[in-house]
């Protein structure tokens, strides 16, 4: 049995059942005795509390969640690092990973699939924000909640993305399906990672298939490298265009071919939503117009493969060729010799008849300069010029050169062509419509697009509340990257609050109008109680509490009879203690009902009280041969006028086996160790 399981850890928190188990620790459910919450404990495995490199990758994960705050990623609660156990208590999950939920269902509609998506987006995306990348993003670290929202889990390789890369060794602590291909080459890895392995998540999704199957890990981990994913309108012909596109530009081979940031994909995704029928018509092209992929290890250590290629590149010749062409090497090699010697004598008969000089002159710094300033410059008459491109730039104004094909300082002949690049200055960027969406998909949106941005809060009653009203400047106005744009988000109707009166006491008819003037809403319940009748007896919101206008309070109303309800109670007890044990019960810390059962011969004890409002409830149990050992066994707080019953304390340890022994009287409950 697990040595952790029905033991207290700290003498907080209760261990329930193990529900994981991962290469590093196991995953706990267990009860915070403190909160009375079902949490989660991650434990590191004993065998790596003497290993320092396990330990510090426990201590970063700690560090690495514990700054993370998203409602799409699970939230850390407490931390516990010493000799004896490593640990991290988490929020308990109650659902099911992503990848049994793609199992069960095969193939998800494009719908759920978009709705995963933006979450576990927006996720990295906080997380993204905040320093840390993922880099182990994948159906398995994906929690499915019953509500149909996700949350992001298992950040056990995570690091702080200014860290150094991980080594190839490393990588093997992920899913190989999931791996980018830097990862799979052990180069440097950033949020691009992340945005990798969204693509093949998707992929799946839609599919229910993965795009790379192999025989191994290391098949596999090739094929992320070299191979290009079959394309899904391929597989599903219903598949939009649009969601293809974007599957296509996150899985990208190239780092700078994917998506930069998990917000551009939001907004790409954003985008889908609104028209469906969308094609976003990425390109994606080498320098020599051709998409190729290369296997770049083995090309930096073989000189004449790399030389073939800048050769084929260079020419266009077609290397496959040269077999067939291997014929003519001989004739054109002596054409090419007979040329050679041609071209050296006319040239040794050129020098000879002139005299004449080419002068070098130095190369001026033009970057910085205005293209027409230089152009028309006198100083720069010994230069011919060229402008090659011209292209936006936030550090450039419009006609500014940014670029110039040769360094200043250098000397060259007098009459060299120059070539420049030209500013067009900064681009300008269409202010988006984000009138009623959420204010944070707002923020995110003017992100990607380059803007900042400055959130004004007002009050709207026709706009939901942390919806955007408006945007200043407005929608369709065109601006320079990195203006500030002012996001005016609703806070709803402004509805004045009211400090809640105590009306406990009163009549009924007073109480209620004292209420209704101050504009809340009341609603009466008579119950049984000896106070007169028409007394107000409860209110179900507490005194000094501060609620908005229109709230509704309930009233207990005393009804003017005595109450005559009695509660039952029935205390299931361990199947494995037998003997004669006395109960006793407390109320309120008053000694209420004792019987002395044998507890071999009934496998319940049952009892009932009378009584009216808010009690608590101890029933306390004690071995007949040593009734000075009285243990807490359960206790309850039990609330007559709502008619509800809480358990908060159950002690199955409390019981031990015994011989009869004559009964005596007992002592009120005390707190006990086995209780804390």
């Amino acid at each position: 049995m697990d040595k952790y399981l029905g033991k207290k850890i700290d003498d907080r928190y209760d261990m329930k059942e193990i529900v994981g188990k991962g290469g590093m620790a196991n995953v706990y459910k267990a009860v915070d005795l403190k909160t009375d919450k079902i949490v989660a404990l991650k434990i590191l495995r004993d065998e790596f509390l003497d290993n320092p490199e396990f330990l510090r990758r426990f201590r970063n994960e700690s560090k690495a969640i514990a700054v993370l705050s998203n409602p799409n990623i699970v939230k850390v609660i407490d931390v516990c690092f010493n000799q004896k156990i490593y640990y991290i208590v988490m929020e308990y999950i109650d659902g099911f990973t992503l990848k049994e939920f793609i199992k069960n269902k095969k193939v998800l509609s494009v719908e759920e699939t978009v709705h995963i998506s933006l979450q576990i987006l927006k996720a990295l995306h906080h997380a993204h924000e905040n320093g840390i990348v993922h880099r182990d993003i994948k159906p398995q670290n994906i929690m499915v909640l019953n509500d149909g929202n996700i949350k992001v889990t298992d950040f056990g390789i995570a690091r702080f993305a200014r860290e150094e890369a991980r080594t190839m060794t490393e990588k093997a602590l992920g899913t190989v399906h999931y791996i980018s291909p830097e990862q799979a080459k052990g180069e440097n890895t950033d949020e691009k990672t992340d945005i990798y392995s969204i693509g093949i998540i998707m992929f799946e999704m839609l599919t229910g298939t993965l795009p790379f199957e192999g025989d191994n890990a290391v098949s596999i981990a090739i094929m992320h490298m070299q191979e290009n994913a079959k394309k899904i309108t391929s597989i599903n012909p219903d598949i939009p265009i649009g969601i293809e596109e974007i599957i296509i530009r996150a899985m990208q081979k190239k780092q700078d071919w994917r998506y930069q940031s998990a917000a551009e994909m939001i907004r790409d995704l954003y985008t889908f939503l609104k028209n469906p029928k969308i094609c976003f018509e990425y390109k994606y092209f080498d320098n020599d117009g051709d998409t190729k992929y290369f296997d770049t290890v083995n090309i930096s250590n073989n000189s004449s493969i790399k030389s073939e290629i800048k050769q084929e590149k260079k020419s266009g010749v077609n290397l496959k060729s040269k077999k067939n062409k291997s014929k003519l090497i001989p004739i054109l090699g002596g054409i090419a010799s007979a040329f050679v010697i041609i071209m050296i004598l006319i040239l040794i008969g050129f020098s000879a008849v002139s005299n004449n000089k080419v002068n070098e002159v130095v190369m001026p710094d033009l970057l910085g300069k205005n293209i027409e300033d230089v152009v028309d410059n006198n100083d720069f008459t010994n230069f011919k010029f060229e402008v090659v491109e011209s292209d936006y730039t936030d550090e450039y104004d419009r006609n500014i050169i940014y670029d110039q094909n040769i360094r200043s300082g250098q000397n060259v002949k007098e009459n060299t062509i120059i070539k420049l690049k030209v500013s067009l200055g900064r681009k300008l960027i269409e202010v988006p419509d984000l009138y009623n969406i959420h204010y944070t998909d707002a923020q995110n949106e003017l992100k990607s697009l380059g803007f900042k941005f400055n959130v004004v809060k007002i009050f709207d009653p026709n706009i939901a509340i942390d919806r955007v009203i408006k945007t200043d400047p407005i929608k369709t106005d065109q601006l320079p990257k990195g203006s500030e744009i002012k996001i005016y988000v609703s806070m709803g109707p402004d509805i004045p609050y009211i400090t809640v009166p105590n009306v406990v006491g009163k009549k009924e008819e007073d109480g209620k109008k004292q209420l209704e003037d101050l504009k809340l809403k009341t609603s009466i319940k008579y119950v049984d109680n000896d106070k007169e009748k028409g007394t107000i007896i409860y209110q179900s919101i507490a005194v000094n509490q501060t609620v908005q206008e229109g709230t509704q309070i309930v009233l207990n109303v005393s009804s003017g009879k005595k109450p005559t309800n009695k509660q039952d109670f029935s205390v299931e007890l361990p199947q494995n203690i037998s003997g004669r044990f006395k109960f006793i019960v407390y109320v309120d810390g008053i000694a209420k009902y004792d019987e002395i059962l044998n507890v071999a011969a009934t496998s319940k004890f049952q009892f009932s009280l009378s009584d009216f409002g808010t009690k608590e409830v101890t029933v306390t149990i004690s071995n007949v041969n040593n009734l000075n050992e009285e243990k807490n066994f359960v206790r309850y707080l039990v609330n007559f006028n709502k008619n509800s019953i809480d358990m908060v304390y159950k002690n199955d340890q409390a019981f031990k086996s015994s011989e009869d022994t004559n009964d005596s009287s007992s002592k009120p409950p005390t707190t006990s160790e086995d209780e804390t």
